[in-house]
């Protein structure tokens, strides 16, 4: 492949990339259900279920709404106290009302709003506030890697090589 039909299929690839992101719902990214505590539940209970569920963050609710969110950084700023995770109200330390998109919002909102507040996991609620699902930056990764599989799958573990070998 010449340079400028590397360009070219790199031009169609980004039109390609920014109208699925731009046009594409979050649902379309088939997020995760989140997986919910209520507020009284303890900080060994949130790190039980995430490492249980393989997930990053829990969702707190109340009465069926979204009241925080407890995520592995959270933990991780907790890690340099000396707590017992066992006698911690999740309440006491989970991000309270955090910011939200719905399933409907687009994939680039999420993907600002990640990016613009350094989050990788937002909470997807619906029109009454309940908690929907669960989308994470790696979800988004795995959408644009699904456009460009054999782009993505096939490039060489080290980008020297693909400079060298398109003249860059």
């Amino acid at each position: 492949m010449s340079a400028s039909e590397f360009e070219e299929a790199y031009a169609d690839d980004e039109r390609l990339l920014r109208g699925a992101l731009l046009s594409e719902p979050i649902s379309a990214l088939a997020p995760r259900d989140p997986v919910l505590l209520p507020p009284a539940a303890t900080l060994a209970d949130a790190i039980r279920a995430m490492n249980e569920a393989g997930t990053g963050c829990v969702c707190v609710v109340e009465r069926g709404q979204l009241v925080g969110i407890f995520t592995e950084r959270d933990l991780l700023r907790l890690a340099v106290r000396d707590l017992e995770p066992s006698r911690i109200a999740l309440g006491k330390v989970m991000t309270p009302q955090p910011e939200t998109l719905r399933p409907e919002d687009g994939i680039a909102y999420a993907l600002n709003l990640m990016t613009a507040r350094g989050f990788r996991h937002v909470p997807l609620v619906d029109r009454a506030g309940r908690p929907a699902g669960i989308v994470a930056m790696r979800d988004i990764v795995r959408f644009v890697v699904s456009m460009f599989p054999d782009s993505v799958q096939n490039v060489p573990p080290d980008p020297r090589k693909i400079q060298a070998e398109h003249g860059g």
